[in-house]
């Protein structure tokens, strides 16, 4: 695979797809990686395994529901 800036990547969606479209695709793609990584990182925090949940419980339950909340409201309002 061949690295490139993402000012390349947009540039080559738009000489693709035209300004308006191009633009779009690009803005909307980086969007869809963003929340796939976030909804990775609650999946791996809270949704692995039941004894991972019990101990972010037992060490600091208050926190860790506040970090489960805030990234699934990030990932359901795509913030």
């Amino acid at each position: 695979m061949v690295d490139q800036t993402p000012e390349e990547i947009r540039d080559r969606h738009i000489e693709s797809m035209g300004e308006d479209l191009g633009e779009l695709f690009f803005l909307l793609k980086q969007e869809i990686f963003r929340l796939y990584l976030q909804w990775n990182e609650y999946a791996d925090a809270f949704g692995a395994k039941e004894s991972r949940i019990e101990l972010l419980n037992s060490v600091a339950g208050g926190f860790a529901r506040s970090v489960q909340d805030a990234l699934w409201a990030d990932v359901l309002l795509g913030y």
